[in-house]
């Protein structure tokens, strides 16, 4: 549980920030815009409160909450990307730097699903390609990879 609330904590911050930078980006006259990113800041930053109470007992609802919250978001995010790349916003965010974010949240949407599932969040030594990036593969004893190999 508390790798689940960790997961939850850290990535809703992230999430939250990226609301935040969308809405710092746009232009003025982007209003509509500008309130769906302020309301993205408003729930995430709500359901972090929550996932930082320690509660267990509604840890489920976190879970749901944060996957439905994140799958507007994403569609929000893939929806401000085809509008910046077609001219149709004033946001001064690149293409790139919005896709990053649906990078980052794709990360955590894939935590979501697992949760959902059911199943703990847990580190996976089979993941070497991932697990390299944060950690140096010569950090990662022969030992470490053998164990995560025969599991």
């Amino acid at each position: 549980m508390e790798q689940t609330l960790f997961e939850h904590r850290f990535w809703l911050q992230i999430l939250g920030d990226h609301a935040r930078f969308i809405y710092n980006a746009l232009a003025p006259v982007e209003l509509k815009d500008i309130a769906i990113a302020h309301s993205y800041i408003n729930q995430y930053d709500q359901l972090l409160g929550q996932a930082r109470m320690n509660e267990v007992n509604n840890l489920a609802q976190i879970n749901k909450q944060a996957y439905d919250l994140t799958a507007n978001l994403r569609e929000y995010k893939l929806n401000l990307l085809d509008r910046l790349l077609f001219g149709q916003i004033k946001i001064g965010l690149t293409p790139t730097f919005i896709n990053h974010m649906l990078n980052e949240l794709e990360e955590y949407f894939k935590i979501l699903i697992v949760l959902l599932d059911g199943k703990p969040v847990h580190l996976n030594w089979k993941n070497k390609t991932l697990l390299c990036v944060w950690i140096p593969c010569y950090i990662i004893t022969p030992a470490a990879r053998q164990a995560g190999e025969s599991n």
